[in-house]
């Protein structure tokens, strides 16, 4: 018992002395960060690990007339909703380089998001989030009607048939009016209008009927980009050809639907915008800017973005371990939801500057010469109503991990005391192994 005793004291020490390290960066720099600044939040390419990849749940009603004659049936119509969400997926996956202005270095970021269909009640076999309603009023959408309910812009189909309220992002898929249609003067053409809880899309079937093939994948083709850039004004993001959209990569231009040999404005690819908030025929290019606005919509207090991400942040997931590579300087100057361990290896060092939680079970390890700083304000914790399991120190002989805290920060809603392990090489090796692998 007096050996244990001797050896607790013995720790104790050793603790306190750890506890009492200066921390100082290698370039000896200090980092000023604001976790209210939406730049903040664009993905690193090269560590995308310390960006988990976002589900933004939505679901997909069909508005048809009474006679069923004017949508989807009901067999056909599951089908394409998720070949149009998938189809969408498949496009948020190949982030496009911008095409103007000509010349430019702009990089193409990956993007950390996609779409996911969810049902209301899981507990409901039935349910499947695809969901099929006949109203002759609401059914239509005409781009001259003077009804504020006709128009793209209404929240009337939203009022009457949302589900799962705000916390599901409502995706509507409207017909031109019959009698517009064949109007000699009326444009029938694919529309849409997306605002922070619905998306609206109107002609999705006519374009199906009128296809010499009635081919579902060629409809997702020319639909789904007109859906992302509408999800798009519902993450958060601005036209960017004739306005301020508040960032400065997404130049205003001519909205040059295609390369035209006969329109001066529009005659060379350096003036024709692929980028998905214009108006062209690509839509698949998403700057850093506009990818940084919408990871900082999903992290910001009050934002609706964030109400509609599926909960990946509150299970424990051991493939998703966030690893401080050794020798390298990191700064988190962005709010984190992460999914698994943090490692930070040898004479690596993490500086937190603001809010990161933790699912329960997962634990932050420092290893021999890592450092973790938490700066002022940070706080690690975990927002799920869990604990996660707290912070481990490794040393050896010659070298210790650091982890060092202002005053004004915190650990909250962690399992266990920050402890610390001395290790020789050999057992520090064995331990490394099973903890990366």
């Amino acid at each position: 018992m007096r050996k244990i005793s001797v050896f607790l004291t013995i720790l104790l020490v050793q603790m306190a002395l750890t506890a009492q390290k200066t921390v100082s960066r290698p370039n000896n720099d200090k980092v000023i960060c604001n976790c209210g600044t939406a730049s903040n939040y664009a993905p690193d390419p090269k560590n995308m690990n310390f960006y988990p990849t976002k589900y933004v749940r939505v679901n997909v009603h069909f508005i048809d007339a009474k006679d069923t004659t004017l949508n989807f049936s009901e067999e056909t119509g599951r089908e394409y909703a998720r070949m149009l969400i998938e189809g969408c997926n498949e496009r948020l996956e190949h982030n496009l380089k911008m095409n103007i202005p000509a010349n430019n270095d702009l990089p193409a970021l990956p993007i950390n998001f996609r779409y996911v269909i969810s049902p209301c009640n899981s507990d409901d076999p039935e349910d499947d989030g695809i969901y099929f309603h006949q109203d002759d009023y609401l059914c239509y959408y005409n781009k001259t009607h003077s009804s504020r309910d006709y128009s793209l812009f209404s929240d009337k189909q939203f009022e009457t048939y949302k589900k799962c309220g705000d916390e599901v992002l409502n995706i509507f898929l409207l017909e031109h009016h019959p009698d517009s249609i064949a109007s000699p003067t009326y444009k029938t053409s694919a529309d849409g209008v997306g605002k922070p809880h619905w998306v609206k899309i109107a002609n999705s079937y006519h374009h199906y009927i009128n296809n010499a093939n009635q081919n579902l994948a060629e409809t997702v083709g020319s639909i789904a980009r007109l859906m992302n850039h509408e999800i798009g004004h519902s993450l958060g993001l601005a036209h960017t050809w004739s306005m301020e959209d508040g960032c400065p990569d997404t130049p205003k231009n001519r909205n040059c639907w295609y390369i035209d040999p006969a329109d001066p404005g529009c005659d060379e690819w350096g003036e024709v915008s692929n980028n998905v908030m214009d108006y062209n025929a690509f839509q698949q290019a998403y700057t850093p800017c506009q990818l940084a606005k919408i990871n900082y919509n999903f992290y910001r207090e009050g934002a609706p973005q964030g109400k509609n991400l599926l909960n990946t942040w509150c299970s424990y997931k051991s493939d998703k371990k966030v690893i401080i590579e050794a020798g390298n300087e990191v700064d988190w100057c962005d709010i984190k939801y992460l999914e698994g361990d943090i490692i930070i290896e040898k004479d690596a060092f993490l500086t937190l500057h603001c809010k990161l939680s933790l699912p329960k079970g997962a634990q932050i390890y420092i290893l021999p010469g890592g450092k973790l700083f938490l700066d002022n304000g940070s706080e690690i914790t975990n927002i799920c109503g869990d604990e996660w399991t707290g912070v481990t120190l490794f040393h050896t002989k010659k070298q210790k991990a650091v982890f060092e805290k202002t005053a004004n920060s915190d650990l909250t809603h962690f399992a266990n005391e920050t402890k610390e392990i001395f290790l020789e090489k050999r057992a520090l090796r064995k331990m490394l192994k099973e903890l990366i692998h």
